[in-house]
C-alpha cells in the first residue's frame, strides 16, 4: 500500500494544482481527490498522515467525512479548509474533530504551516498511541489540560474563576506541534474577542506565522506580559505562568457548549 503525507480533497483543480506545488516545492508527498466520496473511500483505505478537506464538495460537506471517518475509526487528522469561513463554521469545525480551521484564499505560507503543524500532529499522536500501548506512562508525547479546565479544539484552554473572569491560554500539544515559539503577538486590553475568530498568533522559525482562534467571546481585561516579554515561558509553563489573556466574558453559559471539559481527556 503506498503511503502519503498528505490527502488533498477539494473540488477546485486551481488548489489541487497549487496544492501539487507545494508538495514538489516542498518535498511532501501528496494524493488528492475532487469529491468527498472519492476522497472518503481512500481515506478509509489509504496510508495518510493528514487530510486537508474543502468545506463545500459537490456530494457531501467537509463534517460528514470527518464523522464517516471517525465511523471506521480512522485517526488520520484532518484539517478543513473553505471560502466560507465565517466563525460558525469554524466552531463546527473544531467541534466536529477538525484539528484546524483554514479559510481562502490562503497563502503559501499558510498552507505550509498549516501542513508542518498537521504534520507534526501526526507524528505525535502516533508516537503517543505507541506509548500508551507499551504501557510507558512516563514518556507522555504531550501534556494535557488541567482536568478543572476546558479547552476549544486542540490549541487553547479556559480556565474559569470564581468571579466569573475566565484565564486563557494555549495547549502544550498545540505548542508541541508548532515546536519552538519565537514571539507570541497579542491583541491590546479592552478589545473585543469572539469565540471562534483568531485572536493572537504566534511566530515561529522560518517566518511562519501561526493564528489562534479564541475559545471565547468577550473583553479582554489584561494580557500577560510575561509571555511578551519572555515567549519560551509560555512553552515552558503553558497551563499556569505561561497564561495569555483574562476575558471578561460576553455569552460563556451558551459558548461553554462548544468547550470540552478537559477532565474527559485521557493520556
Amino acid at each position: 500500500m503506498e503511503s502519503y503525507d498528505v490527502l488533498v480533497i477539494d473540488d477546485e483543480e486551481v488548489i489541487i494544482d497549487f496544492m501539487l506545488k507545494i508538495g514538489d516545492a516542498e518535498k511532501y508527498f501528496i494524493d488528492t481527490a475532487l469529491t468527498g466520496q472519492e476522497g472518503l473511500d481512500k481515506l478509509i483505505n489509504g496510508k495518510y498522515k493528514l487530510v486537508i478537506c474543502d468545506l463545500i464538495l459537490p456530494d457531501m460537506d467537509g463534517f460528514d467525512i470527518i464523522s464517516k471517518s471517525v465511523k471506521e475509526n480512522v485517526t488520520t487528522p484532518i484539517i478543513v479548509s473553505t471560502g466560507y469561513s465565517t466563525i460558525e463554521n469554524a466552531i463546527k469545525a473544531m467541534n466536529s474533530g477538525a484539528i484546524d480551521f483554514l479559510p481562502k484564499p490562503f497563502t503559501y505560507d499558510e498552507i505550509v504551516c498549516c501542513i508542518r503543524k498537521g504534520l507534526r500532529y501526526s507524528s505525535i499522536l502516533y508516537h503517543h498511541h505507541a506509548n500508551h500501548e507499551k504501557n510507558r506512562k512516563d514518556e507522555m508525547s504531550f501534556i494535557p489540560c488541567p482536568p478543572s479546565y476546558y479547552r476549544f479544539g486542540l490549541s487553547s484552554w479556559v480556565k474559569i474563576e470564581s468571579d466569573g473572569i475566565v484565564i486563557t491560554g494555549l495547549t502544550d500539544l498545540m505548542l508541541r506541534t508548532i515546536e519552538s515559539v519565537d514571539a507570541v503577538n497579542t491583541l491590546d486590553i479592552e478589545q473585543e474577542v469572539f469565540q471562534g475568530k483568531e485572536y493572537m498568533s504566534i511566530d515561529c522559525p522560518l517566518g511562519l506565522d501561526h493564528k489562534v482562534l479564541s475559545p471565547v467571546s468577550g473583553k479582554i481585561l489584561e494580557v500577560n506580559r510575561n509571555i511578551i516579554e519572555d515567549s519560551k515561558l509560555v512553552e515552558k509553563d503553558p497551563f499556569f505562568d505561561g497564561w495569555v489573556y483574562k476575558i471578561l466574558p460576553g455569552n460563556l453559559t451558551n459558548e461553554i457548549q462548544n468547550l470540552m471539559s478537559c477532565s474527559t481527556d485521557r493520556v
